[in-house]
C-alpha cells in the first residue's frame, strides 16, 4: 500500500507541481540552440555564431537541437550587456545541460571554459562567473567549477562538482549566487557544492558572453569539447522546486496528450527487457525513456530496453507525425540482458 502512494505521489508531483513551477520569473536570457543562438526570453539577447559548432542531438535525444563544440575554435558570442553583469551582491542562476566526453581536444592548462564573461587576454580582469570544466591535465579530471572574480582585490569564490563529466551523457547543471551571499552549484537536480562568495571588489567587465571558449586570444584560449543545451540566464537565484522543474523539463516539453486507444505500450509492467511502443499500429519513431526524476535514462531501440533498475518510468514518445506524448511504465528492472 505504501509503495502504491509513494507511486501516485510521484504521478501528482511530475504532472501537477512541476507544471506549476513559474520558470519565465527573472529570466533574462533563453537559449534553446535548436538551430541558431536566438534568446527565447522575448528580451532579444541574441547571441551569434562564430566558426559554427555542429548541430547534434540534444539531451532529449532529438537531432540537431543542441551544439557540439570542438575544442579548437567553436564559439557563440552575447554581446555585452549590463543585464549579464552580475554585481558583488547580486543574485543570478545559469542554468544549462552540458554533455561532455572523456577527454579533452585542447590539453592547454587545466580547464576547457563552457560558459563565461571573461573572454579577456588580461588575467587581472574581474568576472561576474564562468563555468568550466577541469581537462585531464588537473587532479580534478572531469568536475565542473563555477567562479566569479573580483579583479583588483584578487578575491576568487568558486565552487566544485563531486559528479565527474566524461561519459558523454547530458547533465544538467544549476550555478548560482544565493541572497545568502553563497555561491551553489547544483546537478540533475542535486545540490553538490556550496562555498561563500568572497568577492568585494567589484566583479562587473565590459566583456562579452561566450560558450565554448575563454578568449579569442591564443594564449588565454581554453577551447570546450563537448555538448551545450538549454541555457537559461536568470537575475535571481533558483530554489529546489525550480531546479527540478528545469531538470525535468525535458520530458514534457512540446508533448501532446493522445487518446490511450491510440498508442500500445506491452508489456505494462515489463519484467524483463522487451517493450514494444506503437501509435496506432505503428512503430514509434522514437522512445526515450527518463527516470521519475526526469533523469534521461536512454532509448527504447528496437523494443529492447537500456538497462533499468526496478521502478517507475516515463516514457517520451515521439509519433510518426512528429507529435510527442508521454506515458508511464513500471519496470522490474533490465539488468545484464541486453
Amino acid at each position: 500500500m505504501k509503495h502504491i502512494i509513494f507511486c501516485l505521489w510521484l504521478l501528482i508531483n511530475f504532472y501537477g507541481l512541476k507544471t506549476q513551477v513559474n520558470l519565465e520569473e527573472g529570466l533574462i536570457a533563453y537559449y534553446p540552440l535548436n538551430g541558431n543562438a536566438l534568446d527565447a526570453s522575448g528580451n532579444a539577447y541574441h547571441a551569434t555564431i562564430n566558426d559554427a559548432p555542429a548541430p547534434i542531438q540534444d539531451c532529449k535525444l532529438e537531432d540537431d537541437m543542441a551544439y557540439g563544440f570542438d575544442g579548437d575554435d567553436d564559439v557563440i558570442i552575447i554581446p555585452n550587456n549590463e543585464a549579464f553583469n552580475f554585481g558583488t551582491d547580486d543574485e543570478f542562476a545559469i542554468s544549462a545541460w552540458v554533455q561532455v566526453p572523456p577527454t579533452q581536444a585542447s590539453e592547454i592548462g587545466t580547464v576547457a571554459d563552457i560558459i563565461g564573461k571573461w573572454p579577456s587576454a588580461s588575467l587581472s580582469v574581474p568576472y561576474p562567473f564562468t563555468i568550466r570544466l577541469y581537462n585531464q591535465n588537473s587532479s580534478n579530471a572531469g568536475k565542473i567549477v563555477g567562479s566569479r572574480f573580483d579583479g583588483s582585490c584578487d578575491n576568487r569564490a568558486s565552487v566544485v562538482s563531486t559528479t565527474l563529466f566524461n561519459n558523454t551523457k547530458w547533465n544538467h547543471v544549476v550555478f548560482q549566487r544565493t541572497s545568502a551571499d553563497e555561491l551553489e552549484l547544483y546537478v540533475n537536480g542535486l545540490l553538490e557544492s556550496t562555498a561563500p562568495d568572497v568577492t568585494t571588489c567589484p566583479t562587473t567587465n565590459s566583456e562579452t558572453v561566450v560558450f565554448g571558449v575563454r578568449s579569442s586570444v591564443a594564449q588565454n584560449l581554453r577551447p570546450y569539447t563537448g555538448g551545450l543545451d538549454e541555457i537559461r540566464f536568470y537575475d535571481l537565484s533558483l530554489n529546489q522546486e525550480e531546479i527540478d522543474a528545469l531538470y525535468g523539463k525535458v520530458i514534457s516539453s512540446s508533448s501532446h496528450t493522445l487518446a490511450n486507444s491510440t498508442i500500445k505500450v506491452f508489456p505494462n509492467p515489463v519484467s524483463g527487457c522487451q517493450l514494444q511502443v506503437s501509435v496506432r499500429g505503428q512503430e514509434a519513431a522514437k522512445t526515450v525513456i527518463f527516470d521519475a526524476s526526469g533523469r534521461l535514462m536512454g532509448e527504447v531501440r528496437q523494443g529492447r530496453l537500456p538497462n533499468l533498475e526496478a521502478g517507475v518510468y516515463f516514457l517520451r514518445i515521439l509519433t510518426q507525425e512528429g507529435l510527442i506524448t508521454v506515458k508511464r511504465v513500471v519496470i522490474f528492472g533490465c539488468r545484464g540482458q541486453v
